[in-house]
């Protein structure tokens, strides 16, 4: 893969009303390898030219093939908190960010001869115009500067420097760790809490279990001991390079045309994620019954094994909250939620919930974001267009990752506004009878082929989708708690 290295800056300006800095950067285009790549042979005074000058790859050692002018912008979005953008940038954020383009604060920018000096809340940002160098930091937090200058004893750079790939299909950004860095984050792991040292692939998939590095929850975001936090905004496929190849470096590559990262500068870890957050999100105050004990297995077949399950844990005097039920609620439940109770082995359900409250337990229903064809809601999702579409045209055929054969099954799609209000509403009835809580199963299998309403792949949608499916069915129960 050819991608393209910042070699220097060639203009630059202050837009939007003094928010942010746009930078046009001369970017020279190398083989995988040429950045790192380097004859032996070459002389002390050789080694030593090129020294701290961090996102430049030694140019006596490995010739560029061209160059591409790129559009690089520089945003304080809170006091702490720096965001860079390389390259083109994605039309589709399905509200990561609350706000896909926080006003930011005012720039106090001054040209100087390596470069500009920018100053913004706490944040004190160094960009050098020629080699390119950019480095943030603040009074009592870590600094944090793109690329680093960690070499080994032959001069080859070790630390993966901003880079756009020739095609478009990846870009990726790098910095240097300190001997007692620990890192952490990516969102769901299951191998150890500290990532210092590890390769991760951050694709959503059905683990099947905790024993891999297969996660059904990814984020490309890493967290270090020294206080701050690195943040790829993107909804694509990631990798993350936590000193794995070399063990001074740190990287993040993307599967997207340009990179939109976050830097978040502590002073510690905690107020670091405190920034994050409120960039992103926060979880709305769980109620006190759902930080109870919930009693599940795989699964419960009728009433009258949950009812028996009950009256255990009544008579061991075991506190009980919430009984979900997995699949056999169903009548179709093979890897299919279209809805319809399984009243032989379940009957009577809304008189079923209202006795489980009344002993003070909460019902919560297992459901997957996918349909089966020959069920009734099949048929109507796919009459609407609400469901992803294969190659062919037609709904997806096959989802990734499941083992039950069945002629069709197919992802809801909710980048459709419609089909998501569509799936919600065949949560009410459920939630008016005393449902209290969904268990939202799968989302991880969207196919790379699939096609969606918003023009997007199933590579492109995979890791966004279980966002989009959960954010639809928090919305339905939210409204029905009053939440």
């Amino acid at each position: 893969m050819r991608g393209y290295v910042p070699q220097r800056i060639v203009a630059a300006e202050i837009a939007a009303g003094g928010r942010r800095f746009v930078f046009t950067v001369e970017a020279a285009g190398y083989a995988r390898g040429d950045y790192y790549d380097r004859p032996m042979s070459v002389s002390a005074a050789e080694d030593a030219t090129g020294a701290g000058t961090p996102n430049r790859p030694r140019l006596d050692f490995a010739a560029p093939a061209g160059s591409r002018a790129l559009p690089l912008t520089l945003a304080v979005v809170a006091p702490r908190v720096a965001r860079l953008r390389l390259g083109r940038q994605p039309e589709h954020d399905f509200g990561i960010l609350l706000d896909p383009e926080p006003a930011g604060l005012a720039l106090d920018a001054r040209e100087t001869a390596e470069g500009w000096e920018v100053a913004a809340g706490e944040l004190r940002i160094i960009v050098g115009r020629e080699p390119f160098a950019l480095r943030v930091g603040c009074p009592d937090g870590p600094p944090f500067a793109l690329a680093g200058d960690e070499r080994n004893v032959f001069g080859q750079a070790l630390v993966p420097p901003l880079c756009v790939a020739e095609d478009g299909a990846e870009a990726s950004v790098g910095w240097a760790l300190a001997p007692d860095e620990h890192l952490y984050g990516l969102g769901e792991r299951f191998v150890r809490f500290d990532q210092r040292g590890r390769r991760a692939t951050l694709w959503d998939t059905d683990s099947w279990g905790t024993n891999t590095d297969a996660a059904y929850k990814n984020c490309p975001l890493v967290c270090s001991s020294r206080g701050y936090v690195v943040f790829a905004h993107t909804i694509a496929r990631a990798e993350a390079d936590l000193g794995a190849t070399h063990a001074a470096a740190a990287s993040l590559g993307v599967e997207d045309e340009g990179l939109d990262f976050f830097v978040f500068l502590g002073p510690d870890l905690k107020a670091a994620l405190g920034d994050y957050t409120a960039l992103t999100g926060r979880m709305p105050p769980l109620p006190r019954w759902a930080l109870g004990l919930w009693a599940s297995r795989c699964r419960y077949e009728t009433r009258a094994e949950v009812e028996a399950v009950v009256e255990r844990f009544r008579l061991e005097e075991i506190p009980l909250d919430v009984v979900n039920l997995d699949p056999a609620w169903l009548r179709t439940p093979a890897l299919n939620c279209d809805f319809v109770w399984n009243e032989v082995a379940f009957p009577d359900p809304a008189g079923m919930v209202r006795a489980l409250g009344a002993d003070g337990v909460k019902v919560c229903l297992w459901e997957v974001p996918y349909l089966s064809e020959g069920t009734a809601l099949y048929d109507e999702a796919k009459e609407r267009g609400y469901l992803l579409r294969g190659p062919d045209g037609g709904p997806v055929a096959v989802v990734d990752g499941t083992f039950v054969a069945e002629p069709r099954r197919a992802p809801v799609d909710f980048t459709n506004p419609d089909a998501a209000a569509w799936w919600k509403e065949q949560h009410r009835p459920l939630l008016d009878i005393g449902i209290a809580a969904f268990k939202t199963d799968f989302g991880e299998g969207v196919p790379a082929d699939a096609r969606s309403a918003a023009g997007l792949t199933g590579r492109e949608l995979r890791n966004v989708y279980p966002l989009l499916y959960n954010r639809a069915v928090y919305e339905a129960t939210a409204q029905a708690h009053g939440g």
